[in-house]
């Protein structure tokens, strides 16, 4: 997973984040200050962003990072069939479903961010398989590839991009000028002047929020796309923590625009594409359910917590255009699939 943290403390202990990817730079300590991670290479800026890869004849490559689309726990950016229009799923915590509509076709390194704004049309606090929602998308401050470039090298820090505060116990923030947002914990945010396009790619999540985007989202796997239906389709593999409805942990602070109930198997979600390659409306095409088994039967060193008549915990999905059914290899029970043209991998 990319690192996402403010990296923000002064000293880290054996088997963080950081102690642990140091000793890709040659350098084993079980404590090591945030001065000493600087010099020896470490830069938590320099991570979480998404790559192109182009593989010539001779199967030489060249690689770019993708400084411009901003910094979040990719799951997978995916290129919609315009060549212009780039979604990327962020797999974590309070996640954010983010978008970059390019300047040029094909050309990956520059153009605009979005951030997506769910509201929720289905009941609160129903049923997760019966949930429906319009998706708004925000423009978000962008630089371009080279400015993102340039501003890590200055080697930033939290601080250099905002202000913060921590949260009332109502998760309001004690002073005025201050937003609250909730990134996996209540903050209370104030973006520096003249930062608002580095802060908004190096602190993707939090930007969004600060902007009023859905941070709620939990474990967001990839996304496709079958251009027979225009519809696509990604995986939630755990409905919980923000995306119910008021959670004590994960909505203080936040929008809450997610109010639903908590499924530990997971859904796959259907969204709907507009000519613009947009994503307009979202509703839950399919979801797991719990085993009502006794005792649960197990296989191994696992349990089938989930019915294995429906799925569990989804992880990235992929379309087969044209096709009408599941392939036969795959097992019966994911049969109920069909129409719809989705299959999950395993």
């Amino acid at each position: 997973m990319p690192l996402t943290g403010t990296f923000d403390v002064e000293t880290f202990s054996s088997g963080d984040d950081v102690t642990q990817t140091l000793r890709y730079f040659d350098h084993y300590a079980s404590k090591v200050s945030r001065a000493t991670a600087i010099e020896k290479g470490f830069n938590v800026y320099q991570y979480g962003y998404p790559w192109e890869t182009v593989v010539k004849k001779d199967f030489t490559e060249k690689t770019t990072k993708l400084y411009a689309h901003g910094r979040i726990s990719y799951e997978m950016a995916y290129v919609m069939p315009d060549n212009k229009t780039v979604y990327g799923t962020d797999d974590g915590t309070n996640c954010v479903f983010t978008m970059m509509k390019l300047k040029k076709e094909k050309d990956l390194k520059e153009g605009t961010n979005f951030c997506m704004k769910m509201t929720q049309t289905s009941p609160a606090g129903g049923d997760v398989k019966d949930f429906k929602g319009d998706i708004e998308w925000i423009k978000m401050p962008t630089p371009t590839h080279a400015e993102a470039e340039a501003a890590i090298k200055t080697k930033p820090s939290f601080y250099s991009l905002f202000d913060f505060e921590s949260c009332n116990a109502d998760g309001t923030c004690p002073t005025t000028g201050f937003k609250s947002i909730n990134a996996g914990a209540c903050e209370c945010l104030k973006v520096k002047t003249g930062m608002e396009k580095i802060a908004a790619v190096l602190e993707k999540k939090r930007y969004a929020a600060y902007l009023g985007c859905t941070l709620e989202f939990y474990r967001w796997e990839g996304i496709t796309y079958d251009p027979d239906s225009k519809k696509a389709y990604t995986a939630i593999s755990n409905v919980g923590r923000g995306m119910n409805d008021g959670d004590a942990v994960y909505d203080k602070g936040g929008q809450n625009h997610l109010k639903m109930t908590e499924n530990s198997c997971g859904c796959v979600m259907e969204m709907d594409i507009d000519a613009e390659m947009k994503a307009t409306k979202a509703r839950m095409l399919v979801c797991g359910k719990a085993s009502t088994a006794s005792p649960i039967p197990a296989a191994g060193s696992f349990k089938d917590s989930c019915d294995v008549n429906g799925i569990a915990n989804p992880d990235n999905v992929a379309v087969i255009p044209k096709a009408k059914q599941v392939p036969p290899q795959f097992p019966p029970r994911r049969s109920r699939l069909d129409p719809f043209r989705v299959m999950l991998l395993p």
